[in-house]
């Protein structure tokens, strides 16, 4: 959750919906904008043929001022080949083995050029990632996202 102080009430939601949709047996991972990873539940070959990438209680934060909430999400089918939108280098590591990998779920990080992954950045969402770029002064990771603004990771 970028910049949003985490309500009880986000907990619960999240609770519920990880419950509901864990039991279902063609659900394959889960991905809450409240926790840092997704969660595998099932492989393809085991009928995991679905992924749910949500945000349990949306605008939960403005609950005190009356503003209406709910629960964004999206149903993708468990494809291991998800498209790469961006691939960049970074140009500090003169081995090339650390890559970054922008995609529909965020932004993936490898040190090892490509063995082993790791989401990339605290609190950056699951979102489509349009651009990317590495800033020459601070080194910091600039993302440009699909309906989520610009962030520096």
């Amino acid at each position: 959750m970028h910049g949003e102080t985490q309500q009880k009430l986000d907990v619960i939601a999240n609770d519920i919906l990880m419950h509901c949709l864990g039991s279902r047996p063609t659900i394959a991972c889960v991905a809450s904008e409240e926790n840092e990873e997704p969660t595998i539940l099932k492989r393809g070959v085991d009928g995991g043929k679905y992924c749910v990438v949500f945000d349990p209680l949306d605008g939960s934060s403005n609950l005190d001022v009356c503003v209406s909430v709910g629960t964004v999400f999206s149903i993708l089918r468990n494809d291991p080949n998800v498209p790469v939108q961006q691939i960049l280098f970074d140009p500090s590591d003169t081995t090339d083995n650390t890559i970054f990998v922008g995609n529909d779920l965020g932004v993936y990080q490898t040190t090892d050029m490509g063995k082993t992954w790791h989401r990339y950045g605290v609190g950056f969402p699951m979102v489509r990632v349009v651009e990317m770029r590495i800033a020459k002064n601070s080194g910091l990771l600039r993302v440009g996202t699909y309906g989520r603004g610009l962030w520096e990771i």
